[in-house]
């Protein structure tokens, strides 16, 4: 054991002495600068580094810079925020997932004309104003949720809870809330994906992986995927054969009822990876903000801004009021500003694009890592008026890219900026929030984050 300590300190040794070392040269004339990688592997270790984005600030001037990621080969990074918009407006499309993971028909994968005729019938679905109609199912499941948490602070001794898990199940639940509210029996067993669900995202980052690496996780996310497709296929027939359900408010008796601007409605392998798709995007992001969220109130937020943020929830009496409070808003802005929790969303160019004077032709792997302190002088400064200033308004609008931008907007952005809100809203009205006593752990990849030890007292 002793020698094997050894052998992983020399290999971190030599890692980081190669990052430290690293210098990006010159950009040549027609193309940007390369980063310099290892063997075989490229620069895959590079994309676990915290620092990789102030170093493509510091010794690329900020452009756009090559890199080389087994097993993706050249890719494109960008972090500049004015490009990244530039880049995203293009409507580039996810990575080329296997089919039988990520199916070509999916919101992720679909392009052009296909993609805007679905996106047209989902974005209603997922919209502000049906979310904001399901809010008593966000608020039941946050009252739920932060109960559990407050009980297992107790019988922690008061050391602290790792709060993800119990925010993992909130976050699941709150979707599958939005999708089958109107039938609990339904909306348990879409909750009872969960583990299929695990099994599934890692079966999709296994495919970042050298074939002989990740091919055993993939076939058991393929697998994971058909049995939730299953699952869905059972309720979608047993929905069909109940009028009340079909005429429901929740987000599969939409989709049931939706058509395209062509007429014609969803097919049941639509809904059901769609169905999968929100689940996947939405579930463990959402989750990682919302312990983000926990760790930015205990440790990044002043005191002025916490006491002015604690006084307009405490004024505020009704749930449905959560998403017109503006220091709340402009708190969670700041947290999704400060921290990059969309750090790694792989996509691919479907056209030719010209960045900085650089023809970048279609096809090329564009891995997006925006970093603030292009716009923002003061980026590593925890600010919450910095939404709520007007003067730095269209700034932020630039710098703001949490749920991407363009035609590649998340379109379950709404539902989870509302459930981020009724969680921390109904905390902080009913429950005193207090750091455990291990420091928080600053997650760098697949997303920045931090995810801390609490502990949560009722009042």
């Amino acid at each position: 054991m002793p020698q094997l300590e050894l052998v992983a300190a020399s290999l971190a040794a030599v890692t980081a002495i190669a990052i430290a070392s690293a210098r990006f040269p010159r950009r040549s004339d027609g193309d940007f600068a390369t980063m310099p990688g290892w063997p075989i592997i490229g620069n895959l270790l590079d994309l676990f580094d915290p620092t990789l984005s102030h170093r493509i600030h510091k010794h690329a001037s900020g452009e756009p810079v090559w890199m080389h990621a087994a097993p993706y080969g050249k890719v494109l990074v960008i972090n500049d925020p004015v490009n990244l918009r530039l880049f995203l407006s293009k409507s580039p499309s996810l990575l080329d997932f296997p089919d039988v993971l990520v199916p070509p028909w999916t919101l992720g994968k679909l392009t052009g004309r296909q993609h805007m005729r679905l996106r047209g019938v989902i974005n209603p679905i997922l919209s502000r104003p049906v979310v904001l109609q399901n809010i008593h199912v966000l608020d039941k499941l946050a009252v739920t949720t932060l109960e559990n948490m407050a009980n297992a602070t107790t019988e922690s001794k008061m050391e602290g809870i790792i709060p993800t898990v119990f925010l993992d199940s909130y976050s699941f639940g709150a979707i599958c809330g939005f999708l089958a509210a109107s039938d609990p029996a339904q909306q348990a067993q879409l909750q009872e994906m969960e583990a299929d669900l695990i099994v599934y995202g890692k079966g999709i980052l296994a495919t970042f992986l050298p074939h002989f690496l990740g091919a055993n996780t993939i076939q058991q996310g393929i697998e994971a995927g058909e049995r939730m497709r299953t699952v869905l296929n059972k309720v979608i027939e047993e929905r069909t054969q109940n009028a009340e359900l079909v005429d429901a408010a929740d987000g599969i008796a939409r989709m049931l009822r939706s058509k395209d601007d062509a007429g014609e409605p969803l097919t049941r392998f639509c809904i059901t990876d769609s169905v999968i798709g929100f689940l996947m995007a939405g579930y463990e992001t959402s989750s990682k903000t919302i312990a983000t969220i926990l760790h930015c109130l205990l440790n990044e937020i002043s005191e002025e801004e916490r006491a002015l943020l604690q006084q307009e929830v405490e004024a505020s009496s009704d749930v449905a009021q959560v998403d017109s409070l503006p220091i709340l808003d402009a708190f969670i802005k700041e947290v999704m500003g400060f921290y990059n929790l969309s750090r790694f969303v792989p996509r691919q160019l479907i056209q030719d694009l010209e960045i900085s004077g650089v023809i970048v032709p279609a096809g090329t792997t564009i891995f997006p890592m925006r970093d603030r302190r292009f716009l923002q002088l003061d980026a590593r400064t925890f600010r919450v008026d910095r939404f709520l200033s007007t003067q730095e308004e269209a700034q932020n609008k630039m710098d703001y890219l949490p749920f991407s931008f363009g035609e590649r907007l998340c379109p379950g952005a709404a539902l989870a900026r509302i459930e981020m809100k009724v969680l921390v809203w109904r905390m902080l009205r009913e429950y005193t929030l207090l750091a455990g006593k291990k420091a928080s752990v600053i997650q760098t990849f697949p997303q920045e984050c931090a995810l801390p030890t609490i502990r949560i007292v009722r009042k």
